[in-house]
């Protein structure tokens, strides 16, 4: 089984409706790639329960219902692997975050799985950072999204390889 770690972002972009239509393919793109992996067998998804508190804040601030959140609840408790937050592991993200300038938020999502993850998805330009290339392959499964945290996701374009 791979052990992989999915970006709140993604969870968001994937059961939230887009505010702009400009983002719809974001939406859509989230919602297609996240469905595929909830249903992949050979795939095992690691969440702290920090991130699991992040996931649901961000479901109940964009006006999530209940019920959908408490389906979600049901699918972590059924199908994620979770883990709890140690001091040690918030005192460590403290300090990356104070060394890299990334909030401490990212590091409570990634650091509680170090050498047990093997890729972490994210669209999340921070996620590019060596603090996080270092404990799993970071892969933006969103395609030409970028994301960064409290700015609107930026659609790139795609760099064509010369022969």
């Amino acid at each position: 089984m791979k052990k992989v770690i999915i970006d709140t972002g993604i969870f968001e972009y994937a059961f939230v409706k887009p505010k702009e239509p400009k983002f719809l393919d974001l939406h859509q793109k989230a919602n297609s790639w996240l469905r595929g992996v909830l249903e992949k067998e050979t795939i095992e998804i690691l969440m702290s329960t920090y991130q699991i508190a992040e996931v649901l804040e961000v479901f109940r601030k964009v006006g999530v219902s209940k019920d959908a959140r408490e389906s979600f609840v049901e699918l972590i408790d059924e199908e994620f692997i979770k883990k709890a937050l140690h001091y040690e592991t918030v005192k460590e993200a403290y300090m990356l975050s104070t060394r890299s300038n990334i909030h401490i938020y990212d590091y409570l999502v990634v650091l509680p799985f170090r050498g047990e993850a093997e890729e972490i998805y994210s669209s999340d330009k921070h996620f590019q950072h060596h603090d996080f290339t270092s404990v799993a392959t970071v892969i933006n499964p969103l395609d030409n999204w970028i994301t960064i945290e409290g700015k609107r996701p930026q659609k790139v374009k795609k760099q064509v390889q010369q022969r």
